[in-house]
């Protein structure tokens, strides 16, 4: 049976991401350490995201770990890697045999 971190974090790397208040937490590249703003976009690879400091700045997902935090439902780590596919079919592919 799964831990019920583990079941939010599954949910929640299935979720829309667009839109969501993101912190980089864990980062290759330490110029990206600590970087917040709101998911603009997303590709398979990559957040674009729009920084505390009005700047868009593109932030792999591989490598990475994120915090991202939903209203009304506190914050959320993932690891990049899980959500490395292209948005329209993270959805699928994570909740597959559900």
């Amino acid at each position: 049976m799964q831990s019920p971190a583990t079941l939010r974090e599954k949910y929640l790397a299935a979720h829309e991401l667009n839109g969501l208040t993101v912190t980089v937490i864990g980062s290759p590249d330490v110029k990206r350490l600590g970087l917040s703003g709101l998911v603009l976009r997303e590709t398979k690879n990559m957040f674009i995201i729009k920084a505390d400091n009005n700047l868009n700045v593109s932030v792999p997902k591989s490598g990475c770990r994120f915090r991202f935090y939903v209203s009304g439902r506190g914050a959320c780590e993932l690891d990049g890697s899980l959500l490395c596919y292209a948005p329209e079919s993270r959805t699928k592919k994570l909740l597959k045999g559900r």
